[in-house]
């Protein structure tokens, strides 16, 4: 079963655009490519020869694909149209982009989906010439922020750095559900804290934020 997550992803890539899947895992993102109708190149790449090794029996007879152990794109020689991270740490991701640098700078635009700080994903962007070109939220067990990245030069207010500066302009209904799930969870955080500590204060400041965002009322 392929994730709504990876499904998104896919989405975001034409049918003309060959693709490089780092920290590819069982293949899935290929194999929803594949169905999407996309039957340019696509390497799977991966760290690890297990996750390696499951994508390969998942993409068996499946044409076009190659399969590369690799640290990020660092053994990848074939350039690709579009680079996807998704599914990794904030740090890891930034330390890739950081060791391939002169590859990802030829890529049409990276996908780029982390699984913590992804207002540090966004700054870091912001501080080494990448832009966000297009945002995506999706709800899919728990909610995931997709990042769309090209190279380019982009400014970012502490309110774009925390919630996404298209996701901002969008105001999709999913963003939204999430702010709202964002401050219940912030809620019930509180209840357990003395309303004179700091921590309470920095979570109701932050609801504050984000209920003026849901209300429009935020510039």
């Amino acid at each position: 079963m392929i994730s709504k997550r990876l499904r998104l992803i896919a989405s975001l890539i034409s049918n003309q655009q060959s693709v490089l899947d780092i920290g590819c895992d069982h293949g899935y993102l290929a194999q929803q490519l594949r169905l999407n109708g996309n039957n340019e190149l696509i390497i799977c790449a991966d760290n690890k020869l297990g996750p390696l090794n499951n994508a390969r029996k998942n993409l068996v007879g499946v044409e076009n694909v190659e399969f590369v152990l690799s640290d990020g794109a660092g053994e990848v020689s074939k350039q690709v149209d579009v680079a996807v991270c998704a599914g990794m740490g904030y740090q890891t991701v930034t330390e890739i982009l950081r060791a391939s640098e002169s590859y990802f700078r030829k890529c049409d635009y990276l996908i780029i989906q982390v699984n913590n700080s992804v207002d540090k994903m966004r700054q870091w962007l912001s501080g080494h010439d990448y832009m966000i070109n297009d945002e995506e939220v999706i709800k899919d067990y728990k909610y995931y922020q997709i990042l769309i990245v090209k190279n380019g030069q982009q400014q970012l207010n502490e309110l774009q750095i925390s919630f996404g500066p298209v996701l901002l302009e969008k105001r999709s209904d999913t963003f939204l559900e999430y702010l709202n799930y964002q401050i219940e969870k912030n809620r019930k955080i509180m209840k357990g804290i003395d309303p004179e500590n700091p921590d309470y204060q920095q979570l109701e400041q932050r609801n504050r934020i984000m209920e003026n965002i849901i209300n429009k009322d935020s510039h």
